[in-house]
Formats: C-alpha cells, structure tokens, sequence
C-alpha cells in the first residue's frame, strides 16, 4: 500500500512539478522563455546530457545563430526587393531604351519617307516638263512635217509647170526655128533666081 501511494505520490508530484513549470514559464521574460523554448526543442530540457549552467554557451550560441540567421533573412529579403526593384528598373530603361531607339526609327522613318516624297515630287515635276516639252516637239515636228509636204507639193506642182512651160517654150522655139529654117530656104532660092 505504501507502494501504491508512493507511486500516487509520485505522479502527483509529476502532475504539480508540470503545473509549477507551466507557471513558471508563464513568468519568464520572453527571452529566458525563448531560450528555455530552444533548450527544450534540442531536447536538453531533462538535464540528463548537460546542466542549465552548461548549456547558457550554447544557448547563447544558438540565440545569437538565430539573431544572424533572422538578420542575414532580412538582408536577403532587402537584397531581393532591391535586386527586383533594380531589375524592374532595368527593364524599363531597356523598355524606354528600346522605345526610345523605336521612336528614334520612327522618326528616322518618317525624314526618310518626307525626303522620298520630296525627290518623288521633284521626279514628277521633272518628268511633267519633260512630257510637256515632249508634245510640243511632237506638235512642232507635225507641224513641220504638214509644211514640208505642203512645200513639197507645191514644189512638184512648181515643177511640173515649169516642165510645161519649158516644153511648151520648146515646142515654140522648135516652130520658130522650122520658120526662120524655112524663110532662109525661101530667101536663098529668090536671092538664087535673082542672080539668074
């Protein structure tokens, strides 16, 4: 019996040494409980593998690893909002820079196309004088070629007259010539009887 009740005794005991613990740690600043939290999770809470008094080092070792490792967090979540903000920055300068370059082609396009339309315009105006020269050599050439056939025609009209006239002059000059011929036959033979 005593037995039994030593064991009642003993979770008893358990039950209240639990009880004054969870207490205890109720009004613990929150760095001893932050540490005892840590010293518990290593599982050196039971003091089986060291004491509390050799285990401040280590605690101590581990808050300040834990100090580092939520600082060297935020440095690297600042580095990765800077990084990303550098990088969004950068791919909007290579944006602007590549807007910048297009607007640069477009307005390079639009001196090109204004210089085209300029030399276009030029060519037009070039190639209208050269049609309109064009027709009034074509209109001076007909026009001569009209005066050239006129003068030509009246040239063989000219001609032809002038062919008639000469044949018609020879005609009489022919006869004229049978006359004086014959007039001199006549005037032989009497100047002939006369001296007879």
């Amino acid at each position: 019996m005593t037995q039994g009740g030593s064991e009642s005794n003993g979770v008893l005991r358990n039950q209240s040494d639990a009880s004054v613990e969870k207490e205890h740690e109720k009004q613990m600043p929150p760095s001893k409980l932050f540490e005892q939290n840590i010293v518990d999770e290593i599982g050196f809470s039971d003091g089986n593998f060291l004491s509390v008094s050799s285990n401040d080092g280590l605690i101590r070792m581990l808050l300040e690893l834990d100090f580092q490792n939520k600082y060297m967090q935020a440095q690297y979540g600042d580095m990765m909002k800077y990084f990303s903000h550098d990088d969004r920055r950068a791919k909007l300068e290579v944006q602007g820079h590549h807007q910048s370059n297009h607007q640069d082609d477009i307005e390079e396009l639009h001196r090109e196309i204004e210089s085209l339309k300029g030399q276009l315009l030029e060519e037009r105006k070039t190639h209208d004088a050269t049609e309109e020269a064009l027709e009034l050599l074509r209109a001076a050439h007909k026009e001569a070629e009209m005066k050239l056939l006129e003068t030509s025609a009246k040239l063989n009209e000219v001609q032809q007259q002038m062919d008639l006239e000469i044949k018609a002059r020879d005609e009489k000059y022919s006869e004229l010539d049978s006359r004086l011929n014959r007039l001199h036959k006549r005037a032989k033979q009497r100047i002939q009887e006369v001296q007879k």
